[in-house]
């Protein structure tokens, strides 16, 4: 099911045959690198990352999205999700290192940050960075994001 379009995306649920794009995309060095408890072991545990994002979508707190090319292929180049923080909601996203450098993820972040605003009625919405991810922290700026504040945060078990 879409739950955006823009001019080339579109954003919608993940579905069980996803389960071995999202297990490739996850074992890709900047996943491994920026999403390390994200990595997945095989496609059977992508199979059931999917039907946790399933079980979520209805009035769940943590809600992820596949990214697709608009009037392509059903293949997934990413994802996109709002998961709650101490603040409100952090913005988190992925793009395919096949698909980078081709403004996806901030067309991406722009669409679904207008839609947690206006359809699910969120005042405030964080993009949490790392102060070497340079790309993100463009991708941010470039979507309407401003920075509030740096701080070190306790992330993946150690502090960053």
């Amino acid at each position: 099911m879409v739950i955006i379009e823009t001019d080339r995306l579109v954003i919608r649920k993940f579905a069980e045959p996803d389960a071995n794009d999202l297990f490739l995309q996850s074992n890709q060095k900047s996943a491994r690198e920026e999403l390390p408890d994200e990595v997945l072991g095989s496609i059977e545990a992508a199979a059931n990352k999917i039907r946790f994002f399933n079980e979520q979508y209805e009035g769940g707190r943590i809600l992820v999205y596949a990214l697709g090319i608009k009037g392509g292929c059903d293949s997934v180049i990413g994802h996109i999700s709002l998961s709650p923080i101490k603040e409100g909601m952090e913005i988190g996203y992925f793009i395919s290192e096949d698909y980078t450098g081709k403004g996806y993820a901030k067309e991406a972040v722009k669409a679904f940050t207008q839609w947690g605003k206006c359809d699910l009625g969120l005042k405030e919405i964080y993009g949490i960075v790392k102060p070497t991810n340079i790309a993100s922290i463009k991708i941010l700026e470039n979507s309407g994001y401003v920075l509030v504040e740096e701080k070190e945060r306790k992330c993946w078990g150690k502090i960053m």
